[in-house]
């Protein structure tokens, strides 16, 4: 920000002889921002519903999940801590990882951890109660950061500086919605099945299907490899 050096500047010092004069320091510029199609809006917006599921209805549904499997509920309350602590240490890993790989490679790793963790959440009643329960939420939690942390950065990444604050209030609003239904059909498939297997399965295809959207944006506006800040 500041240059006291004049031949950074391009300049002579007062009085002095003839210098050659010197550029500045070209600086990395940020990657262009560029204005999605309005398919791809679409696609977005359907992905941003999608997360609603995952940041909302599944917490619900944990204790009832395990509940029906025989799990006691010292041993829930015991896995539920340990999912509020990794979680915790999650986002620290989450925001280093970031700053080092970029959003990109993050989504890869982050979100395929938390589909493995919703897949055995859904497969609980397969397996006598034991360990599997800190197993599933332990990797649930280690993966469940982007879809916290990741909305804002993916409007930062796939929206114009102008846009932004209205796009992230946007996806957010979607999420929440997304969230709601996903409450009342999780809820109904519990009804007709007696456990939550179906809506664990559902929240993984979700899941699933929120990864390859945003990737393939990324991919498709260049912004795949690690993101400079302005």
């Amino acid at each position: 920000l500041v240059r006291d050096d004049p031949a950074h500047m391009g300049l002579r010092p007062y009085g002095g002889g003839k210098t050659t004069r010197q550029s500045a320091p070209e600086a990395q510029q940020p990657m262009k921002q560029v204005r999605m199609s309005r398919r791809h809006q679409r696609l977005m917006i359907a992905a941003m519903l999608a997360t609603g599921p995952i940041n909302i209805a599944s917490f619900s549904f944990y204790t009832l999940q395990y509940a029906g499997c025989g799990y006691s509920p010292m041993t829930i309350a015991a896995g539920l801590s340990m999912f509020g602590l990794l979680l915790t240490v999650s986002k620290l890993i989450y925001g280093w990882c970031n700053d080092r790989f970029g959003v990109y490679i993050c989504n890869w790793l982050f979100l395929s951890v938390s589909l493995l963790g919703n897949l055995l959440v859904a497969l609980a009643p397969l397996f006598p109660p034991g360990v599997m329960i800190f197993v599933s939420l332990a990797l649930t939690a280690l993966g469940y950061p982007p879809m916290m942390i990741g909305i804002s950065l993916w409007a930062r990444d796939l929206c114009p500086p102008e846009d932004y604050t209205k796009k992230v209030a946007l996806y957010q609003q979607l999420s929440m919605v997304g969230g709601m239904v996903g409450t009342l059909l999780g809820g109904f498939s519990a009804d007709l099945t007696g456990n939550y297997t179906l809506a664990y399965i559902g929240c993984a295809a979700l899941l699933l299907f929120t990864l390859l959207s945003v990737q393939y944006l990324y991919r498709y506006y260049g912004r795949s490899r690690k993101i400079r800040p302005a």
